[in-house]
């Protein structure tokens, strides 16, 4: 095996246990949420982030206990319909919209600041949730990260859906769930391939969740919102921008090969 192969397998190696790590993230302080069913928490952002949505302004969200955080309102819908449907009264980021159910100590809801790739960010993790009514046999877990990116624009901001695993999707409300986002007065809303049809996203399931990314790790995917307009994805890295962590190992990949190019042509 000659000394590139070996370096790129190395390289390759690196990136695949990356790929394949919790995408959730921890070790910071979260406070929790009522243990309740359909609840809505109001929670104002620290640190001065502002987040500008389309075409407001907001200092603050509603955690729902349904998979979700809403803008400007609380949302206790357990029945979520199509996203693009007028069910809707205001704008909501959805990593997971099901009828969670923690009444009955079925996991737990918290939220707290962290950082995420040095920048400033607020995250909400729904952690081993259940499901309704107060059944804890099958647990999700789920997370919705903002990060601040003001550096780009004023109120800009990027946000992430990180899953551990999902395991449910049904409910006795309802055959199925959704993932994706909602903007009130848009066409800009977005869902996951396989979202509203049961046992789709599930990690057993043919659009799994867990198994896809748009970042290089799997159960991670990345948005980006700019000027209020929200869109699948991470809007073009400028040279003062660091890449995301799961596209380290990629670059690290070219990198190696490069530099031992040049050294054997040297």
């Amino acid at each position: 095996m000659s000394k590139l192969t070996k370096l790129l397998l190395a390289a390759a190696l690196a990136f695949s246990a990356n790929a394949h790590a919790s995408p959730i993230l921890t070790g910071f302080t979260q406070t929790k949420v009522a243990a309740v069913d359909d609840g809505s928490t109001k929670v104002n952002l620290a640190g001065g982030m502002k987040l500008g949505l389309n075409g407001s302004i907001y200092s603050s969200l509603f955690i729902n206990t349904n998979g979700n955080v809403s803008f400007g309102s609380g949302m206790t819908n357990y029945v979520p319909a199509s996203f693009e449907s007028n069910s809707y009264a205001g704008s909501f980021l959805a990593p997971f919209f099901g009828d969670v159910d923690i009444s009955n100590g079925g996991g737990s809801i918290g939220y707290g600041n962290t950082k995420f790739d040095g920048h400033d960010a607020f995250a909400v993790t729904w952690s081993g949730v259940g499901y309704y009514p107060r059944k804890n046999d099958k647990k999700n877990t789920f997370q919705l990260v903002l990060v601040d990116r003001s550096d780009t624009g004023a109120n800009n901001f990027d946000f992430y859906y990180n899953y551990g695993s999902i395991q449910w999707d049904k409910t006795t409300t309802a055959d199925k769930s959704r993932a994706g986002f909602h903007l009130q007065g848009t066409a800009a809303d977005f869902e996951f391939e396989g979202s509203g049809a049961a046992k789709q996203l599930l990690d057993s399931g043919k659009h799994a969740l867990v198994k896809g990314s748009n970042v290089g790790v799997d159960g991670r995917y990345a948005f980006n919102v700019r000027d209020g307009v929200a869109e699948y994805g991470l809007a073009p890295v400028t040279p003062a921008e660091v890449p995301l962590p799961g596209t380290l190992p990629l670059l690290g990949v070219g990198a190696i090969a490069l530099a031992y190019g040049r050294r054997r042509k040297a």
